[in-house]
């Protein structure tokens, strides 16, 4: 209905400010609360880590649902879950994933972006590799990335904002580097 609806908080999410959220595309709402973990709500129901018992209880801070229904969380030790039809997968080191605390998440067209503390990466199908600016600022302490419909990919840092030109056509196989050019708008 197009009614606004109240709904009471979990009991240990109470007073706890939420870290990120993300809607599933069966409507459910995935909202992780600072230090309380994550819930799922659906039907009226709350549920610590979505009732699946595979999701770790670390702390997750980002969130996002790619184009296959997909739901990404990203969590304070450089890890990143990836939860495909009650199915979890896990992403560290090993997998590529070298970038700190998972601060920003962003899926769009099969293409994860992670931004992190110490770095920042793209998930390629199988694994994630570490991308480099090639001539602005390094992609690091990143709070936020987008991708827009024109392939160019913006990534936020409390410094300034970097704009990745058309970061598709620039993530090539002979780009073994994962270097990008960019360009810096703001203090730098």
């Amino acid at each position: 209905n197009d009614r606004l609806q109240q709904f009471a908080l979990p009991g240990a999410a109470q007073g706890r400010d939420v870290n990120a959220i993300a809607v599933d595309h069966a409507g459910a709402v995935w909202v992780a609360f600072d230090e309380q973990g994550l819930f799922r709500f659906d039907n009226g129901t709350w549920t610590l880590n979505g009732n699946i018992a595979a999701l770790p209880r670390g702390e997750v801070i980002s969130a996002t649902v790619d184009e296959r229904g997909d739901v990404w969380l990203g969590y304070v030790d450089h890890r990143i879950a990836r939860v495909s039809g009650g199915q979890v997968q896990m992403f560290t080191t090993p997998d590529g994933l070298d970038i700190g605390a998972v601060t920003a998440l962003h899926a769009k067209s099969s293409r994860l972006w992670a931004g992190g503390e110490h770095g920042t990466a793209v998930f390629e199908g199988e694994r994630f590799a570490t991308v480099q600016s090639r001539n602005c600022q390094p992609f690091i302490a990143v709070s936020g990335i987008v991708e827009a419909n024109n392939g160019d990919v913006w990534i936020f840092r409390g410094t300034a904002p970097s704009r990745i030109e058309k970061a598709r056509e620039q993530l090539t196989p002979d780009n073994t580097e994962r270097r990008l050019r960019c360009a810096t708008y703001g203090r730098i």
